[in-house]
């Protein structure tokens, strides 16, 4: 029998009350619990993967709420060996799966935005790529609501500055941003329409407000993104 088989088995051995069948072991090096991060998991399911593809009688066992799962494999040559690969492999580098690690850290972070931070589903994956730039954050566990309202007032600004928008998609998607990040989005008064946006813009600061971005869309109507006081001023005039 392959020289693993014994570590294998000892790992059994040692897990208190836990009765296996004969010619049975445990993986040492992966187990996966409630509280696992994302590489926990992730390299637990790729063991599972891999070593099911090898012998289908591999199967996971459940230990309880505080004993999680680990992974049940007979000890054959074959799944010795691949187990001993495994646990080198990972010696010498954490991450068994690059791939599939990337994968379930974009699905964490996904997750994380939209039930923490009340990011809508349609803007997501923009402030996702901007968290990714720049503010290096991967996972949920890296989020900051710091960074997630940074990133929702720029995108804010970008998104009335894309002239391709129309009013109605603008104010859509505008107003999907608005929440926690101190910004309104006004549409100026009909008297100021069809003037150039700079000339917008001067008659702003001449009320003594202090507009972010004013851009005008397809559809002829001036955007004007103000910071909530200044907008509320505004639309008191």
């Amino acid at each position: 029998m392959h020289d693993y088989a014994r570590i294998l088995r000892d790992h059994a051995d040692s897990i208190m009350g836990y009765d296996r069948p004969n010619g049975t072991g445990i993986v040492p090096f992966v187990e996966q619990y409630r509280e696992s991060d994302v590489l926990d998991v992730s390299n637990y399911q790729v063991a599972l993967r891999e070593l099911q593809a090898i012998d289908d009688r591999v199967c996971e066992t459940y230990r309880g709420y505080w004993g999680g799962e680990s992974i049940l494999v007979p000890l054959t040559d074959a799944i010795c060996y691949a187990c001993e690969q495994m646990e080198r492999a990972l010696s010498d580098y954490p991450v068994l799966d690059d791939s599939d690690l990337s994968e379930r850290e974009s699905a964490d972070l996904r997750e994380t935005l939209t039930n923490c931070y009340d990011v809508p589903s349609t803007l997501v994956d923009d402030v996702m790529h901007e968290l990714f730039e720049h503010h290096n954050v991967f996972r949920g566990d890296d989020v900051r609501a710091d960074d997630v309202d940074q990133v929702k007032r720029q995108l804010l600004l970008t998104l009335v500055e894309d002239s391709r928008l129309s009013e109605s998609d603008t104010i859509r998607l505008a107003t999907d941003l608005l929440d926690d990040v101190g910004l309104s989005v006004v549409l100026v008064e009909q008297d100021m329409h069809g003037m150039p946006t700079a000339s917008i813009r001067d008659q702003l600061v001449n009320r003594g407000l202090r507009p972010l971005t004013v851009a005008s869309t397809p559809d002829d109507t001036c955007v004007v993104v103000l910071d909530w006081n200044d907008a509320r001023s505004l639309l008191d005039d």
